[in-house]
């Protein structure tokens, strides 16, 4: 019921963005995979993009609902960011809201042989309950690059670097993803994806992920994921949904 409500205020939005809006050029979001795309909305454009996600963990389950992003385009090439508080709960730990996150994505450039190059820079925001909340501003960058092989298939990766204040002293953190993603049919997309994040207990996780894209309308977007840890702190199985809509 907590999830549901959770995600009600987020459909809603979508429903009043998803009305008739002049021609644009294809979608680029940054959900599902964890790499995010290089390029920008597009001037003038707001973007919303949401989902849900549950893992287990053992014999345990935990729910991540919300994932909120709102994108908006101030410049050809330049967009603001708004991560939305999620929804957090599972088995045997209570619920609450996640931070927040503020930022912006540049398209750095877009290259003759196809290649295009962006950066995001990220503060995540204290403002989650207790259970779910940083000890302080965590700030964090992201370099992405993105290239197409053929009309159909493209390949993209990043790595980013962020800082976490863990009591009294920081620490830093680092995660590079590699995703090929495919155009299966004219509305229908699907990608295949490793990402390797450090801890700050000095150990690293792997995860495969892997998930589909349906295009509703040229500014309706519907996907589903999936993965798996591929060694023990990488964590079990999880899945999710989500959309993203576009005015």
């Amino acid at each position: 019921m907590n999830v549901m409500k959770s995600l009600i205020p987020v459909f809603l939005f979508a429903l009043l963005m998803a009305q008739p809006s002049l021609a644009q050029e294809a979608m680029s979001t940054d959900r599902p995979d964890f790499t995010e795309s290089p390029l920008t909305v597009g001037q003038g454009t707001i973007q919303l993009e949401a989902g849900a996600t549950i893992q287990t963990l053992g014999d345990r389950s935990e729910m991540s609902s919300g994932e909120g992003l709102i994108r908006y385009g101030l410049k050809p090439r330049f967009e603001l960011r708004f991560g939305l508080p999620s929804l957090l709960s599972g088995d045997d730990i209570d619920s609450g809201l996640s931070d927040i996150n503020v930022g912006f994505k540049w398209t750095i450039a877009q290259l003759q042989n196809g290649v295009d190059l962006g950066l995001v820079a990220t503060a995540i925001l204290p403002t989650g309950d207790e259970d779910f909340t940083e000890d302080a501003v965590s700030p964090s960058v992201i370099f992405i690059a993105s290239k197409p092989v053929n009309d159909r298939m493209s390949i993209a990766g990043q790595f980013s670097v962020g800082l976490i204040e863990v009591g009294d002293e920081w620490d830093s953190t680092w995660l590079a993803t590699v995703v090929a993603g495919a155009s299966i049919t004219d509305r229908l997309g699907g990608f295949l994806e490793v990402k390797g994040e450090s801890t700050l207990l000095d150990e690293s996780s792997m995860v495969f992920h892997a998930g589909l894209l349906f295009g509703v309308s040229e500014d309706f977007q519907l996907d589903f994921h999936l993965g798996t840890g591929l060694n023990e702190t990488g964590g079990d199985e999880f899945f999710g949904l989500g959309l993203a809509v576009r005015r």
